[in-house]
């Protein structure tokens, strides 16, 4: 109830049966794998294990940036508290990597 209201918390439930690294084994595009140094979330080995997945994939892993695409500290409170706070930038290194790998040709 924290995070989610019943109406869509089934729905959540039935993603937990899937695994990411096969489904994304099945996706028939380019793959852009993009992982913060500081996620609390997902760590870097789950990055890899979809690289695996997808050995065409391209890894990137953003220093310091953390699971809301902010710059973060590893502490974890100081990491949490970016979630609330949506005026935050993106993490440095965020945009001009999609621009360089949606764009730059």
């Amino acid at each position: 109830m924290v995070l989610f209201r019943p109406s869509v918390q089934s729905y959540l439930i039935s993603w937990l049966a899937l695994d990411p690294a096969t489904e994304l084994a099945k996706a028939p595009l380019p793959v852009l794998i993009v992982q913060g140094e500081n996620d609390l979330q997902v760590g870097v080995d789950d990055a890899r294990r979809l690289v695996e997945a997808r050995p065409d994939s391209r890894l990137e892993v953003i220093s310091g940036m953390n699971h809301m695409l902010k710059d973060a500290p590893l502490d974890r409170g100081a990491n949490l508290q970016t979630y609330n706070q949506p005026d935050l930038p993106l993490s440095v290194g965020l945009v001009p990597l999609l621009v360089d790998y949606f764009f730059a040709k």
